[in-house]
């Protein structure tokens, strides 16, 4: 049996049970005994009473629901439903046969605002106090991990918990709780938690030095290019700038024997079919972002003595006999494109060119029921050849039921050969620069002999390199027959615009790895191993096939993010190329006893920040700063071209905030507003009712003096005040 390993959980979770379960795992076995209806109401009675013990259910929600699922990958478990007359309003609720919740969720549409009235730290309390009462064997495992917004739309902060055994975080298993931030009330609750498994004991033998150099044998550091985008002038210019990163995203060491692991997520005995699914690349659909042009626009085009036609375009494909070309291939079409390019004032012009089998109607059961197809595209000014696919005839024969006779003629040293032949002629110059990807690549599959694959093409990618490292968003491909040795894949994307950091003062991999290990993140932690198996005994039932073993284990592990880290200063680069910050609760210390402290720290929850570590409240607001807390606050404005020293005045926030509410127009009407408290000194009488409209919505009060600077405490209160605001 062909050892496995795929990319997603089986829906159905996993195996009766041919296997042994270590002493510290858990067994999830699909296999159900025969119940009774009498049963299953019996097991809903008691369920329901648990759960009722713990939760009051509103007296407005008369209307009651119910699901019961006994096979899947968290065992039996029941769904209940809440609701009221108007289904306006719910509460659900999912927990496992025993009465376990772990999810629970209260929609109630009561009039209100969604304006925080609480702090964060003002209803952890809270949200402690519902575990205690609703996961009574959970509340004394658990340690508080953070508090987070979730946006002003969903009206609540959320507290995370994780699982806590022995003084070691285990944060597979975590709690986490929503609770309204306008009523206090707590709105949704999430667990995560193994009643059943057997937890080891806290005694390590190995430290955590012994497993860094451990994994540092493992792991390699790689030296690669990401890209970032940055505006100068009217163009956008793409850098590649260099990080190290480690080869495996995860790696761990078994605290107690020094074993290395690769994953934590094993799946065992997995059978391939004739069924299996093979990836399309879609790398011919990354190539061109393009407009069609009308039959006018291609004739006239086609007058132009740089441009070749239709016709010659198509004879650059079919007079390569290196192509994989079907004799049925018979139906030809063309389109002229021109290639986009905002950096480029002269498009580079592409002939599509599609073609087709048209032999009648596709019998997919017939003999030869196989359709050829084939596309490509054509340099229309050089006629050079930039792309190629076309589809591979099949080898199974369903009058037979079996499959042809074909055979591999050609090994991958062979077909590589050619293909790089066929490269250094297309596109030598981009081939020079150019190393082939140690991806592996399996082409297509002809037919299988006693269940597995036997590939009948072979498929090559070649990574554009610059000074030694890899630039992986550039790339050469190409595929190759192994049955007639004919390409029946090839292409390339390539940017001859971007611009290269240079990695000539970089330190070396070892270097890296330490800079690496050192990172918040390399940690002791408990672990959930999951083993999937599946029988391979032909007489048992599907549902009786597959078991999930949770194997509980004690770790050190790398959990490491970002995992970039700069090859110059080993510090760790967020996604942008900058240096990554943790964003941490600050706690300031200026604001005590101010007149806006609890605006201050509401924004503050609201993740409104600034880069100092104090608040500042007397520091005038940038129109950049007011624009990110506009944005975080799901109200999307852009921030004005203006010169650095140019002043963002209390008049510029108040326009800012009015054409958010889309009341631009009804401020600039004339001669209808008081003007009583405004100092209209050196202000335009076309932005009197700006500053009127925002005093009438209480967005401001008291006097108010449009042309002076805001300051941050005075930008904190507005903010909530433009919360408050009803419009």
């Amino acid at each position: 049996m062909k050892k496995k390993i795929i990319s997603g959980l089986l829906s159905t979770a996993v195996l009766a049970s041919a296997f042994a379960a270590p002493a510290n795992a858990a067994v999830i076995s699909m296999g159900s005994d025969a119940v009774t209806n009498e049963e299953v109401a019996a097991d809903m009675e008691s369920v329901l009473l648990e759960i009722k013990g713990k939760i009051e259910i509103p007296a407005e929600f008369t209307e009651f629901t119910y699901d019961y699922q006994s096979n899947t990958a968290y065992g039996q478990y029941w769904s209940f439903v809440w609701r009221d007359k108007d289904f306006k309003n719910s509460l659900s609720i999912k927990c496992d046969k025993d009465g376990n919740i772990f999810s629970y969720n209260l929609r109630n549409n009561k009039e209100k605002n969604s304006v925080p009235k609480f702090l964060k730290e003002e209803l952890k309390a809270t949200a402690e106090a519902f575990i205690e009462k609703v996961l009574p064997a959970v509340s004394g495992h658990l340690q508080f991990q953070e508090a987070s917004f979730n946006g002003v739309y969903s009206g609540s902060y959320t507290y995370q918990f994780d699982r806590m055994e022995n003084g070691i975080l285990m944060p597979d298993n975590s709690v986490r709780v929503s609770v309204d931030y306008e009523t206090g009330e707590v709105v949704g609750l999430s667990a995560s938690w193994e009643y059943h498994i057997s937890i080891p004991d806290s005694e390590v033998k190995i430290s955590k030095e012994e497993a860094q150099e451990k994994i540092g044998e493992k792991v390699e550091m790689k030296l690669t290019y990401r890209n970032k985008t940055e505006k100068v002038g009217d163009k956008t210019i793409t850098k590649a700038y260099l990080v190290y990163q480690p080869d495996k995203s995860y790696m761990a060491v078994d605290a107690k024997t020094g074993e290395i692991y690769e994953t934590k997520n094993e799946y065992l005995s997995m059978e391939m079919t004739k069924n299996e699914s093979i990836a399309e690349d879609s790398a011919n659909n990354k190539l061109m972002s393009a407009a069609g042009l009308s039959e006018q626009e291609v004739a006239k085009i086609e007058e132009l003595k740089n441009l070749i036609s239709k016709k010659e375009a198509i004879k650059v494909v079919e007079n390569d006999n290196r192509l994989l070309f079907d004799e049925h291939l018979n139906a030809v079409s063309a389109n002229l494109y021109q290639k986009y390019d905002e950096n480029k004032e002269a498009k580079d012009y592409l002939w599509r060119i599609t073609f087709n089998d048209v032999r009648g109607d596709v019998d997919y059961q017939a003999k030869d029921s196989f359709r050829a197809y084939a596309s490509a595209t054509v340099n229309a000014e050089t006629g050079e050849l930039i792309s190629y696919r076309s589809n591979v005839r099949s080898s199974y024969d369903y009058d037979k039921e079996d499959w042809n006779a074909l055979e591999v003629k050609y090994t991958k040293a062979e077909a590589q050969e050619m293909l790089e032949s066929f490269l250094k002629e297309k596109v030598g110059d981009k081939f020079k620069k150019s190393v082939l990807s140690d991806e592996p690549g399996f082409g297509y599959i002809l037919k299988y002999i006693e269940n597995e694959p036997v590939y009948g093409g072979y498929d090559f990618r070649y990574n554009r390199v610059n000074e030694g490292v890899e630039y992986t968003y550039n790339q050469i491909y190409g595929s190759v027959d192994g049955v007639t040795g004919k390409i029946y894949s090839f292409g390339y994307y390539w940017d001859d615009e971007v611009i290269f950091e240079s990695p000539k003062a970089t330190m070396s991999p070892e270097e890296a790895y330490k800079h690496y290990a050192d990172k918040e993140g390399f940690e002791l932690v408990y672990e959930i191993n999951q083993k999937h198996y599946i029988s391979d005994a032909e007489d048992v039932k599907i549902q009786d096939k597959y078991r999930l073993e949770k194997e509980m284990r004690l770790v050190y592990r790398t959990n490491i993010n970002p995992s970039a880290i700069s090859p110059f200063s080993g510090k760790q680069l967020s996604y942008d190329g900058e240096e990554y910050k943790k964003v941490t609760e600050k706690n300031f210390t200026d604001i005590s006893g101010h007149w806006a402290e609890r605006a201050i720290r509401l924004i503050t929850d609201l993740n409104v920040r600034f880069e100092e570590e104090e608040f500042l409240p007397k520091k005038a607001v940038s129109e950049k700063e007011f624009v990110e807390a506009l944005n975080q606050l799901g109200y999307y404005s852009r921030s004005e071209e203006k010169e650095e020293d140019t002043e963002f005045t209390k008049l510029d926030a108040l326009k800012k905030l009015i054409d958010q509410l889309n009341l631009t127009k009804v401020a600039k009407l004339q001669n209808i507003y008081k003007t009583e408290g405004i100092d209209l000194t050196n202000m335009n009488p076309e932005d009197v009712g700006y500053v009127a409209l925002a005093r009438g919505l209480g967005i401001v009060s008291g006097e108010f003096v449009p042309n002076k600077e805001l300051t941050r405490a005075e930008f904190a209160v507005i903010l909530m005040n433009l919360l408050h605001a009803d419009v």
